[in-house]
């Protein structure tokens, strides 16, 4: 896929699609909301949305299934490193 199909996509999966589940959290001390949101494009395709919502700045990312994977894989890896160096448990 070259960047601007890529682009393309990227911007429908964003803009469109079917919201299925969304999840929100705050970080930078409450003035940014974090939001993963579960997708399906009219292809029945399903995908994950990462947006960063701060005032006046908005960030998104379009997740294919395997992108997420390995994205949450990487949570996980870096939670654990957290745990690990402040001395708790990582279940």
């Amino acid at each position: 896929m070259n960047i601007f199909s890529a682009t393309f996509k990227t911007l429908k999966n964003v803009m469109g699609g079917f919201s299925i589940r969304e999840m929100n959290t705050l970080a930078n001390y409450g003035f940014t909301k974090m939001s993963l949101r579960l997708k399906q494009n009219d292809s029945g395709e399903y995908f994950v949305v990462l947006a960063e919502l701060s005032a006046g700045n908005s960030q998104y990312v379009s997740l294919t299934t395997e992108e997420f994977d390995q994205f949450a894989e990487a949570v996980i890896a870096m939670r654990d490193a957290l745990r690990e160096r402040s001395g708790t448990s990582t279940s």
